[in-house]
């Protein structure tokens, strides 16, 4: 061990020389792991109170919620039951050279080690930590994603904060007035721990063996005196390294999440808790029949549309099998995404509400069963028109019809494949069908914006605006329709 380091002061315990001569051995082995995460579930409230929600929680839902994230900096000693952690705002990040300092000096007990053990992500962040390191001897070591060690320890840092604000949150005797640390009380040591932190349990006499042989080992420390440079107080501002292991952590309703900060802060009881929680479990299945009936026909993949209202995929096909409903906050995302919402003049014989769908529509057709269906959701059969577009330079896509369908100025299109069973639809004479000419830059936008909307670009409820360059054209088609209908009505006569 190098003892001539500027900065570090050494500190030998009175033992005989075979037992200085064990720990030495050892302590040249000691490696500390170093790691900087997000908390998952515990979260700053405006208050400037520590608040801990109930599931792993994404950033951005608590940020919705007006949380902001926590920054867990954790150390411990490698195969020790030790950890050393600091806390701090992601808004307002604790200098990690400081942290080190704090982690390495005398008051914590603990030393400098051997080496220090940190992920490829976090080395990379901090390029100035090899510099830091080499000033105190101290050997620089990244764990690759086979270092099951590390990856545990990374773990244990989020269910050991949740302890530790537990332990620091005060609470009456019926535990129902609840007063939650500050970001300082979390920093602030535990009476029996001393900042390093012992878990609860016994240890194997092996484990017992070797964490006394570390307790009574040589500590060198660093100095009060040992100067942290400018370039080391920097944290990235970038914030993506952070952020990308949250990639796991399921979308949760935004209601729940507001539930669980006032349970935390002691605003709500475990029973009111409770009851709205049940009532997010239930779920809302409302209109999920009409969203399938949609979705058969809609022109991109059904996980884009669970993606853009925050569910995972399974969940969105649970709901649409009517299994388990979404939470209120997922259903309303849904449809604002679809343009669906609840007609309050309407509902069903069982009480449950009416949905209609508002938006106009491109969309595309495979089965003929399904092109009825949603055609008659849209329009309901009443006079309506639906025409085929062709160009007027007599040259159609090779691949793809179109049909354009609706009630007045109400319009949408439906793309069929040439080679579909579903083509039928658009020679279907049960109701009022044509053929018009349009003008063939008209018809090339179309073929145009069907890729964009595929291809996830577009909004595929959102066709009208898109079409605003040709509004006149459609306003043409339905009043020809308009003239053809009456025509034809007479004749029925």
């Amino acid at each position: 061990m190098k003892l001539n380091i500027v900065g570090v002061k050494i500190i030998m315990p009175v033992i005989t020389l075979e037992q200085n001569s064990q720990i030495m051995e050892y302590l040249m082995l000691v490696t500390h792991q170093l790691s900087i995460q997000l908390a998952k579930q515990l979260f700053i409230d405006k208050s400037g109170l520590v608040v801990h929600l109930q599931e792993n929680t994404l950033v951005e839902e608590a940020r919705a919620a007006g949380l902001t994230p926590l920054l867990i900096y954790s150390m411990n000693v490698e195969d020790m039951p030790l950890r050393y952690m600091q806390y701090a705002s992601l808004d307002n990040p604790l200098s990690l050279a400081q942290f080190l300092k704090s982690a390495w000096s005398e008051d914590r007990k603990e030393g400098i080690p051997a080496f220090l053990k940190v992920s490829r992500t976090l080395f990379e962040q901090f390029p100035w930590l090899t510099d830091f390191t080499n000033r105190l001897g101290v050997e620089i070591a990244v764990a690759d994603g086979k270092d099951r060690s590390f990856t545990a320890n990374q773990i244990a840092a989020q269910g050991d904060s949740s302890s530790n604000h537990y332990f620091k949150t005060s609470s009456n005797e019926n535990f129902r007035r609840r007063a939650p640390p500050t970001i300082e009380d979390m920093n602030d040591p535990r009476f029996f721990e001393v900042f390093w932190e012992y878990p609860i349990g016994s240890l194997s006499s092996m484990e017992e063996a070797e964490l006394q042989a570390y307790l009574r080992a040589t500590k060198c420390y660093i100095e009060p005196e040992f100067e942290i440079e400018a370039a080391w107080n920097t944290f990235p501002s970038e914030q993506d390294w952070l952020l990308k292991p949250q990639k796991n952590i399921p979308s949760r309703s935004l209601n729940l999440i507001s539930h669980e900060i006032g349970l935390s802060l002691g605003k709500i009881s475990w029973e009111v808790f409770d009851a709205h929680k049940q009532d997010e479990e239930d779920g809302v299945l409302d209109a999920n029949e009409q969203v399938k009936k949609m979705l058969r026909c809609w022109p991109q993949p059904k996980s884009t549309v669970a993606k853009n209202i925050g569910v995972s995929l399974k969940e969105f096909d649970l709901y649409l099998s009517g299994k388990k409903g979404l939470d209120v906050t997922s259903f309303y995302r849904m449809g604002h995404y679809l343009q669906m919402y609840s007609n309050t003049d309407y509902q069903y014989e069982d009480g449950s509400p009416y949905f209609e769908f508002i938006g106009s529509y491109l969309l595309h057709g495979e089965k003929l069963a399904q092109v009825d269906d949603i055609f008659s959701e849209l329009t309901g059969y009443d006079h309506v028109y639906k025409v085929e577009m062709l160009p007027d330079n007599h040259r159609p896509d090779p691949s793809f019809r179109f049909l354009l369908f609706g009630r007045e100025l109400n319009f949408h299109i439906m793309v069929f494949n040439r080679a579909s069973p579903a083509v039928s639809f658009l020679d279907d004479k049960k109701f009022y069908a044509d053929r018009i000419d349009i003008p063939t830059k008209m018809y090339q936008d179309i073929l145009r914006l069907y890729g964009e909307i595929s291809r996830g670009e577009i909004h595929p409820a959102k066709l009208k605006e898109n079409m605003l360059p040709w509004f006149e054209n459609i306003m043409e088609i339905n009043n020809q329709f308009d003239v053809m209908l009456s025509q034809y009505m007479r004749h029925q006569r």
